[in-house]
C-alpha cells in the first residue's frame, strides 16, 4: 500500500551551485519562491479539529533550566491551541473547503496534554536518532492510555526535549535535524490504526536548532520566552498543514508546497514587544499562511466562513494552574483526559509597527519540495 506523503519543514542547504536572492520584504518572500496558489488534489480535509499534545521529556530533560517545570513552553503551546479556534487566523483555512457540503469550519479546540517522562526508544544522538516510528508508537500508547479519540477530527503533537536529534524516516538517516543536506525542523504525517487515520506532527525543540529559530532585528518575546515563541510557530505551521492536507493528497501547489510551506519565514509586521498576532487577547509571533483568496501570505482572512464561529473574547483567556498529567516509565498512566494547564501570559504591550521580519531557513534540494524552477535557492538574510 502506498505510504502517505510526509510533509516536513526542512531548511535549505547549499548543494552544488545556488542562487543568492535579496528579498525586499517578507511579503515578497513567498512570491519570489513561487507565485502559484494551492491546488486541490481531491483528498480529504479536516472539517474541525481537537488537538492533543505530548511533551515527551524523559527524566532529567528540561526545555529551559530558568523555567521550573518547563512551564513556559507547555503554557504557550497549549494556550495557542486554546486560542486559535474561532480566530481570524484559523479562518484562513475555511477558504480551502473542497465544497459547501465538505467545509473546513473555523472550529478548533484543545483536547488535552500529558508530560511523558519515559526514556526514548532511541537515544536521540546523530548515531542513534529519534525516529518517526518512535513518535507513532508514542501517539498510539498515550492516546490509548488517555482515552483520546483518533480519526479525521483529531491531531496529535509530539514535542521532544532539547538536543534530541531526529529523522522523519523510520529506517534511514535522511531528512534529519542534522547532516550535510540541511536541517529538519518539524514534520507531519499519518498512519492507520484500527481502521482509522491517526494524524500527528513531530516537533524537535527548535530553539536549539540554529536554522529553525525565528530570527528578527529584536530580541523581544511576546511570551517572555523566545524558545516557547519559536516552538508555537512551528506548532501552528504543522497544524495548518494537517487541517488542509492531512493525508498529503488535498491542498498543495505545483512545487508540492503546502499552505504553511509557502510562507515559512514570513512574519509580516512585528510589534516592538515581538508579537505579530493577537488571538483571544493573547499575543504570539507566528508565521504567516498562504491565502489563495489574496494570493499572498497573511495572518488573517475576514471573509465569512461556512459557519460563523463564536465571537472572539475581548480579554485574555486565563487557564487553570493545575498541571497536566505526567506519564512516567514506572507509574501506570492515567486514563482520564485532562485540559488543565498553567495560566496564560500577559497581553501585548505595544501596537504593531511596520517592521517586516524574515526568518532565514534552508531546505534540502534533492527532494522536490521548495525547488524553484529546478534550482536550489539559498535565501539571504534581509530586514527592512
Amino acid at each position: 500500500m502506498q505510504q502517505p506523503r510526509v510533509a516536513a519543514v526542512l531548511v535549505l542547504c547549499l548543494i552544488m551551485s545556488a542562487l543568492v536572492v535579496d528579498i525586499p520584504s517578507s511579503r515578497g518572500y513567498a512570491d519570489q519562491l513561487t507565485s502559484t496558489d494551492l491546488q486541490y488534489a481531491g483528498g480529504p480535509v479536516m472539517a474541525r479539529t481537537t488537538s492533543y499534545v505530548i511533551f515527551w521529556l524523559p527524566s532529567g530533560r528540561v526545555y529551559d533550566p530558568s523555567q521550573p517545570g518547563d512551564s513556559a513552553v507547555q503554557r504557550v503551546v497549549v494556550q495557542y491551541l486554546h486560542d486559535v479556534g474561532g480566530s481570524s487566523l484559523y479562518n484562513l483555512l475555511t477558504q480551502y473547503s473542497p465544497s459547501p457540503d465538505r467545509p473546513i469550519l473555523n472550529e478548533s479546540r484543545f483536547g488535552g496534554m500529558v508530560i511523558d517522562t519515559r526514556p526514548y526508544p532511541h537515544s536521540g544522538t546523530t548515531a542513534d536518532p529519534f525516529r518517526d516510528a518512535d513518535a507513532r508508537a508514542e501517539v498510539s500508547r498515550v492516546a490509548t492510555a488517555q482515552g483520546w479519540g483518533t480519526g479525521m477530527t483529531s491531531t496529535f503533537f509530539v514535542l521532544t526535549a532539547p538536543d534530541v536529534q531526529a529523522c522523519e524516516s523510520s529506517t534511514e538517516a535522511t531528512a534529519c535535524t542534522f547532516g550535510p543536506e540541511g536541517h529538519l525542523c518539524s514534520w507531519h504525517s499519518s498512519y492507520q490504526r484500527s481502521g482509522r487515520p491517526v494524524l500527528y506532527a513531530v516537533l524537535p525543540y527548535v530553539a536549539r536548532l540554529s536554522d529553525c529559530v525565528v530570527e528578527s532585528d529584536t530580541a523581544s518575546s511576546p511570551s517572555g520566552n523566545l524558545g516557547a515563541d519559536a516552538e508555537v510557530s512551528f506548532v501552528s505551521h504543522e497544524q495548518f498543514e494537517m487541517v488542509s492536507d492531512p493525508l498529503g493528497n488535498a491542498w498543495h501547489d505545483a512545487y508540492d508546497m503546502e499552505v504553511a510551506d509557502k510562507c515559512q519565514g514570513n512574519y509580516g509586521d512585528v510589534a516592538a514587544d515581538g508579537h505579530n498576532v493577537v488571538l483571544h487577547g493573547n499575543p504570539y509571533v507566528i508565521q504567516e499562511e498562504w491565502s489563495n483568496a489574496d494570493h499572498r501570505c497573511t495572518l488573517t482572512w475576514s471573509s465569512v466562513p461556512t459557519v460563523v464561529p463564536a465571537p472572539v473574547e475581548s480579554t485574555p483567556t486565563v487557564l487553570p494552574q493545575t498541571p497536566g498529567p505526567v506519564l512516567s516509565n514506572t507509574a501506570t498512566p492515567p486514563v482520564t483526559p485532562s485540559e488543565t494547564i498553567p495560566s496564560s501570559f500577559a497581553g501585548p504591550t505595544a501596537p504593531v509597527t511596520s517592521t517586516p521580519v524574515l526568518m532565514v531557513y534552508k531546505e534540502r534540494c534533492p527532494r522536490k519540495r521548495r525547488r524553484v524552477h529546478g534550482r536550489c535557492v539559498k535565501i539571504k538574510r534581509h530586514f527592512g
